[in-house]
């Protein structure tokens, strides 16, 4: 990522911190949140980045796009929307008559 154009206001920048790589992100890391179809994101050393995290390591799959029983076995705890990955079966629809 080119850092060079990323501003942010005094507020936000004292929280954020940019990183190089995915596996520099993943230090000491609770999770790893997927929010875009990316191909990188798709053939990422998720077993170097599941080793750098602090454990349980959680990987939250909002795209859908990677193996989440390959996740598993190395010891991810996976969370994807729309998927219950013990079932592996799609989410009913929501309707406020049954909530």
């Amino acid at each position: 990522m080119n850092c060079d154009r990323l501003y942010f206001s005094s507020s936000v920048a004292s929280n954020v911190t940019v990183c190089n790589s995915a596996a520099e992100a993943a230090e000491a890391a609770h999770a790893i949140v997927i929010c875009t179809e990316w191909d990188e994101f798709k053939t990422l050393d998720y077993r170097e980045l599941y080793n750098r995290m602090q454990k349980p390591a959680f990987l939250f799959d909002g795209r859908l796009i990677v193996d989440h029983a390959e996740l598993q076995a190395i010891g991810f705890q996976v969370k994807a929307i729309g998927i219950n990955l013990r079932e592996r079966v799609l989410s009913p629809p929501f309707s406020p008559s049954n909530h």
